[in-house]
């Protein structure tokens, strides 16, 4: 675009930009340009950026993203893919989101047993019949009769028993000692000035008070406003997904703060594939002079990027003509 003063889709001998996405491993992917003119910083890329509605929704309403940025020459080149290892919500795809797994139809619970009309009487054993009574003992005879037992003979008069000898009256005893009075106990004698005090006790040990909350960890990502780079870039990015408060002084911030307070934003991922194909394009388009989607001899980005690896994914690549810095750019994308 620098050599031909001209800004173009696609530039003589650049691949196609599906055809690259494919190569690096996206399977699904979507492509939109994007041009800044006069940012300076990465905080005056990001403010441009976040300010405008499609870019907006790219860099803040998926949760979970890969991406690649490249920077360099005035011209600024990103490239988004989501991993078949998260859910990507509302990134492009609604395919990916509706799933074909149907509940379960739900099964009628058997209706309980009906206990039939008559109930049902619980089996008792049959009552018996009395036995038959027993018949008149009889007496024996008077043969067979034992004999009548003998009177008891009368026994002999026991002989008288001695008395107890008599005792001795018992010997009076000795009154017990006398216990002396206890002796006074001595006062404790006050300390006079001179001598050391007494040790004092301490007090029982009170439970330990409670912790004071941790401080929260530092601020990981920041917005430079002085750096332009693909690095400054990236993090101004990543600072204002963690803490979109960082675009406050925005005037659309209000109105949009929140839909990508909720849920939570993680940071972009850096993937090495799509920092390959952001660097490659963004070296065309300066070589050119000229912001194209493809240019003569590159390889599509969907085809490029296309892989298994992932299920779900897109790419994206975005044009900064004259980045000044990260936050204006994300600023003009938050509008």
């Amino acid at each position: 675009m620098i050599a031909a003063k001209k800004l173009s889709y696609r530039l003589p001998g650049e691949k196609d930009m599906g055809q690259l996405a494919k190569e690096a491993g996206y399977n699904w992917y979507s492509l939109s340009m994007n041009i800044a003119f006069g940012p300076r910083s990465a905080r005056e890329l990001l403010t441009l950026l976040f300010c405008n509605p499609g870019n907006r929704d790219l860099l803040f309403r998926c949760t979970v993203m890969d991406i690649g940025v490249a920077s360099g020459e005035g011209f600024f080149t990103q490239v988004y893919g989501c991993n078949n290892k998260f859910l990507c919500n509302g990134c492009g795809n609604p395919s990916f989101l509706t799933t074909n797994n149907t509940p379960p139809s739900s099964i009628p619970n058997p209706s309980p047993l009906s206990l039939p009309s008559s109930p049902v009487l619980a089996s008792s054993p049959s009552p018996q019949p009395p036995p038959p009574p027993s018949p008149p003992r009889r007496s024996p005879p008077p043969s067979l009769r034992p004999p009548s037992p003998a009177p008891p003979r009368p026994s002999p008069p026991s002989p008288p028993k001695p008395s107890p000898p008599q005792r001795s009256p018992p010997l009076p005893r000795a009154p017990p000692p006398q216990r002396s009075p206890p002796l006074p106990k001595p006062s404790p004698a006050r300390p006079s000035p001179s001598s050391p005090k007494p040790p004092q006790r301490l007090p029982p040990l009170s439970p330990k008070p409670p912790r004071a909350p941790s401080p929260p960890p530092p601020q990981k990502y920041t917005c430079s406003s002085s750096n332009a780079s693909a690095a400054a870039i990236m993090e101004c990015v990543n600072a204002v997904r963690l803490n979109p408060a960082l675009m406050s002084d925005t005037p659309c911030y209000a109105s949009v703060v929140a839909n990508i307070t909720s849920p939570p934003r993680r940071p972009l991922i850096v993937n090495s594939n799509l920092m390959a194909t952001a660097a490659s394009h963004n070296h065309l388009m300066v070589s050119y002079n000229s912001a194209s989607t493809q240019f003569p001899g590159e390889p599509g980005l969907g085809d490029r990027l296309m892989n298994n690896s992932y299920a779900f994914s897109f790419a994206m690549e975005q044009y900064a003509y004259g980045v000044k810095n990260a936050y204006d750019l994300i600023k003009w994308w938050f509008w």
